[in-house]
Order: structure tokens, then sequence, then C-alpha cells
């Protein structure tokens, strides 16, 4: 292992642990000392949106998964995430309550109230880019490395078929008397279900924007940029449209999404941000979205050894054909 693919995998890690305990902390501050960047906090709030980058990333790379040691990245990865939320619930406590002392999160039950939470609307992304990345032949892999790419086989409908039924079976328990004591345990199954499909819908916005803004950045920092502020833009009117319907058909309410649309669209820039901040760093790191193909040939080349492979420009030299 290289140091940058280390660098790359500790500071991935430690954002997913610490970044939601920051945020709170920076927006609690504000909110307390200076009221008049109330729209700041907005934006803090939306840049927290780690939940769709760790999905993004899982369904990208989980294909590059040949070994135990990928596996148990992926892992630490849910596990980081995770005891992040318990993290995000006891700086808000201590943050916010002058009497209250800061008291290690995981040590009592209802504290992984918040990771069960969190982790849910995680898996039902992946369950939404696995066929998106299986279908279009994308995944995010190193510079010069493209991944050979297979036909869509029964095991890839198995795995889809199980982390549904995983997605399932975590909400029945997070509405049962056994779970920790969350939002879950105060409305009905159906409502549950409901919820969370509204959510899984409103995620294909957002999830467009940060495909589109992960291919602009392999073109060149300026379309990126570029894409940053279009993005913006579309995601706040078409979420605002899309929330608007469901509020005047279901009656449901989505907090901030449904709420003041200055507010929604200070949510939203930070959410773009955060896009932008994943793409430019992947590409640092040396991972971008590509397409690979099952038989891989050298198309027009340039002086550098540049070459067009599935519709995408690869620098360096390709792997022979048969090589995986």
């Amino acid at each position: 292992m290289s140091k940058l693919e280390l660098w790359r995998r500790t500071i991935f890690t430690m954002v997913l642990l610490l970044s939601s305990a920051i945020t709170i902390a920076c927006i609690q501050t504000i909110y307390q000392q200076r009221p008049s960047l109330r729209p700041l906090g907005y934006v803090l709030w939306g840049f927290d949106s780690l939940g769709l980058i760790l999905a993004f990333w899982l369904a990208g790379r989980i294909r590059s998964c040949r070994s135990g040691a990928s596996w148990t990245r992926l892992t630490v990865y849910f596990l980081a995430f995770g005891y992040g939320g318990m993290l995000f619930d006891a700086t808000q406590d201590w943050w916010t309550d002058a009497e209250s002392t800061f008291q290690l999160p995981g040590l009592a039950y209802e504290h992984y109230g918040r990771p069960l939470i969190s982790i849910l609307p995680v898996l039902y992304t992946v369950l939404l880019f696995l066929p998106l990345f299986r279908v279009f032949h994308c995944t995010l892999d190193e510079h010069g490395s493209p991944s050979a790419t297979l036909p869509i086989s029964i095991f890839d409908l198995l795995s889809w078929t199980v982390l549904a039924a995983i997605v399932f079976v975590w909400i029945r328990f997070l509405n049962s008397e056994f779970a920790p004591r969350t939002s879950y345990s105060h409305s009905t199954l159906s409502q549950n279900f409901k919820e969370q499909t509204i959510y899984l819908l409103l995620s294909l916005i957002p999830a467009a924007v940060l495909l589109v803004q992960l291919v602009a950045w392999r073109r060149h920092w300026a379309l990126a940029v570029g894409v940053l502020i279009a993005g913006w833009v579309f995601d706040s009117l078409a979420t605002g449209l899309a929330t608007h319907t469901i509020r005047t058909m279901t009656g449901t309410s989505l907090g901030v999404l449904s709420g003041d649309s200055f507010d929604r669209w200070c949510f939203i820039c930070g959410r773009s941000l955060l896009g932008f901040s994943f793409g430019g760093l992947a590409l640092l790191f040396g991972i971008t979205i590509g397409r690979s193909q099952q038989k891989t040939t050298a198309g027009p080349s340039d002086a550098h050894g540049a070459a067009v492979v599935g519709g995408f420009d690869v620098e360096g030299v390709l792997p022979p054909p048969d090589d995986p």
C-alpha cells in the first residue's frame, strides 16, 4: 500500500468520524453567538450530507473489492460513519447545555439510535446507486486502471435483493420495541416506509448532480466550477418543486427541504459544495469516475500515451485485454 493510499483512507475515515461533530459545534456556536449568520448554519448543515458521499463511494468501489482487506475497509468506513453519529449527539448535548458534561458515546444502548438512523439512508441510497453503476458500466478507480466489465449476473440480482431485504428488516427493527428510542418508535411501520420511499426518490436529484460533478472534475476544474453553480441552481429548483408536490399530495413535511425557500437554497448550497469538494479530493488522491468494458482496445492516442476507453480518456499505459 502506497503512502497516497494510506493518506486517502485515513482522511476519508477521519472525515466520516469527526465531520458531523465538528459541524454541529460550529452550527450551535453560530446560532448562540451570531444569529445574523444563521444562513451559514444551513450551509454547514448541507455540507454535512456525508451519507450521500459514502453511498456513492461504496457503490462505485464495491466492484473493486476482491479481498478480505477491501471488505474490512468498507466495514471500517461504516463503523466510522456510525460512531460519528454518536459523536454528533454527544457534541450537540454537550455544546448546547452548559451544565452537562461530555460522555463517551457508546456506553448506553440509547446511544445507538442515531447510527441506526444515519446508516439506513446510506443503505437504500447504495440500493439506488448499484444498478446505475452496473448498467452504465461506471466505477471509481485509480488513474489508468479501468476495471473489466462483466454482464449482469444472477449474483448481482441476488446481491441487490439481499440488500433490499436488509433495508426492510432494518426499518422493521427500528419500529420494534427492542430498538433504541428514535423518531421511528413514535410512528407506524407504514409511515416509516412512506418516509423512506420519499427520501429515496428525492436522493435521485443530488445523486445526478454529484455524478455530473465527478465527470466534470475529470475534464477541467473550470468546468467543475460551472457545474457546481448550475448543479446548485438545478438541485434547488428541482428539490423545491418535488417537495412542494409531495407536501400537496401527501401532506408530508420534509424539514428544511420543504421549509423556507431561502433556507433550502442555503442547505443545498452546502450539499453542492460537499460534492464539489469530494470530486476535487478524489481526483487529487487518484480516484476518478470512468467507464470500463469487457474487451479493452486501444483507441486514438496522443504523444503522452492517452487513449480512449469506454468513452473516457484514460491516462497512462492500458492493461492488455485479458488482464483483470
